[in-house]
């Protein structure tokens, strides 16, 4: 339990960071499967719009994509065309302490999003 309190702690570094581990969360307990554009709409959507600036929002997503991969949150597989989970445990105990003034990812996005990165993959590998 300490592993995950301090895994938490780390997580809600800041609040852009916390929110994008809790839709990653969300989206994951959903359906599993999110390319790395997948992950990057989960986190846009999730954000809201927050950023008019277009290039500083996709630098900022693209940022947080980055630190929970530095975190182990998620992480690319070698070889695979798909981003894991890093520990689902770990994301049940984060989604599990959402804030109540952030909703939960809608289930009709999480499979929206993981469709298209089905079909993206699909393409890539034809």
């Amino acid at each position: 339990m300490d592993y995950y309190k301090g895994r938490f702690e780390e997580v809600c570094n800041s609040d852009a960071l916390r929110i994008a581990a809790t839709a990653v969360a969300d989206a994951y307990k959903i359906a599993g499967q999110y390319d790395k554009d997948g992950v990057f709409a989960i986190i846009d959507l999730a954000l809201g719009e927050e950023t008019p600036d277009r290039k500083a929002r996709r630098e900022r997503v693209r940022s947080l994509i980055g630190e929970l991969i530095d975190l182990g949150y998620i992480w690319e597989p070698a070889g695979q065309l798909f981003m894991e989970a890093g520990i689902p445990s770990l994301m049940d105990y984060i989604a599990g302490r959402r804030p109540d003034e952030q909703p939960q990812l809608p289930a009709v996005d999480a499979r929206r999003i993981s469709d298209s990165s089905r079909k993206r993959q699909g393409a890539t590998a034809a």
